[in-house]
């Protein structure tokens, strides 16, 4: 974890940041507003990558959900904003290597959320021993721009052992459900991998059905470096499909959103209605095709 020194705040009963403390009355700064300037001051060179989303209420050793150290003010939606997650690391692998597993695939999605198009699912294993000099470079997909994205696909590809990759089409998000549909895009990307994978790492869902040995791991694609390479290949992956499918149906900002429940999109989905890639049991797609009197094949009567 990047770590942040300040003496603003309550020296008297250590705290180091900006929370006030109720012990003392000290340090009634806020957090939100002294921490993140500091981060960019002291961690320039990082530019936008810097990781700022994780949900964690802990920072430089202090946790701000006790009684005694409160966050002074600060509710909950804007925590995540500002703790800092660290980088990935070869933790899992490496102990599964110790008991003797070679080949560790990291598994993970991109696509729940949006109302329109597929779910893909990537897995990567990446080499232990002879290391590649970009694997300090790994994020989670959502905390990489899309340019950073695109050059650490094109490592992976070339530097990884190997990976594969699963789509799942709307309308199987329709039929099954997003969760089996995500398991389903999960076990077509293990499908995929040129050889058989010794264990899994997967990002929170577990493969019932995928007879490897296997973890799931919360805030995996945060944690693990090979399950953050295969949230890069499967965002990657996805943002181009999206982006060939906006020529296909223009007009929901599909290049831009990648399907997406943004303002562009929704104002898209009332002005023209779903399109055939639209998700129709999600309920924005669904109340919108009720309400304009959309037929089954996207087209208005």
């Amino acid at each position: 974890m990047f770590s942040l020194h300040s003496s603003i705040g309550c020296t008297q009963h250590g705290h180091s940041i900006g929370a006030r403390c109720t012990t003392c009355n000290n340090g009634v700064r806020l957090l939100i507003d002294v921490a993140l300037p500091l981060l960019w001051q002291r961690n320039p060179r990082r530019g936008n990558e810097i990781p700022v989303v994780t949900g964690v209420t802990t920072l430089h050793g202090v946790n701000f959900d006790n009684h005694t150290c409160p966050w002074y003010d600060v509710p909950n939606s804007e925590r995540a904003k500002v703790a800092v997650s660290q980088a990935p690391t070869f933790i899992e692998e490496e102990r599964l290597r110790v008991q003797g597993y070679r080949f560790i695939a990291g598994v993970d999605e991109v696509g729940r959320g949006p109302l329109a198009g597929p779910v893909v699912a990537a897995a990567a294993i990446l080499p232990l021993e002879d290391r590649p000099s970009w694997l300090h470079l790994l994020r989670d997909s959502k905390q990489l721009t899309p340019q950073r994205r695109e050059f650490l696909f094109d490592c992976i590809q070339k530097d990884g052992i190997s990976f594969g990759v699963g789509i799942v089409s709307h309308e199987v998000v329709d039929e099954q459900g997003i969760v089996a549909a995500t398991r389903l895009a999960m076990r077509y990307a293990v499908d995929q991998l040129p050889g058989f994978p010794d264990f899994l790492l997967l990002d929170f869902v577990r493969l019932p059905d995928v007879r490897i040995s296997q973890k799931s791991i919360v805030n995996g694609d945060g944690l693990c470096l090979s399950i953050a390479a295969a949230s890069i290949i499967a965002k990657v992956t996805r943002d181009r499909i999206m982006v060939q499918l906006d020529r296909q149906f223009p007009g929901y900002g599909l290049v831009r959103n990648k399907g997406y429940g943004t303002p562009e999109h929704i104002e898209g989905l009332q002005r023209l209605g779903p399109c055939p890639l639209h998700r129709r049991t999600f309920a924005p797609v669904r109340a919108v095709s009720s309400d304009a009197g959309v037929a089954s094949d996207g087209v208005r009567p």
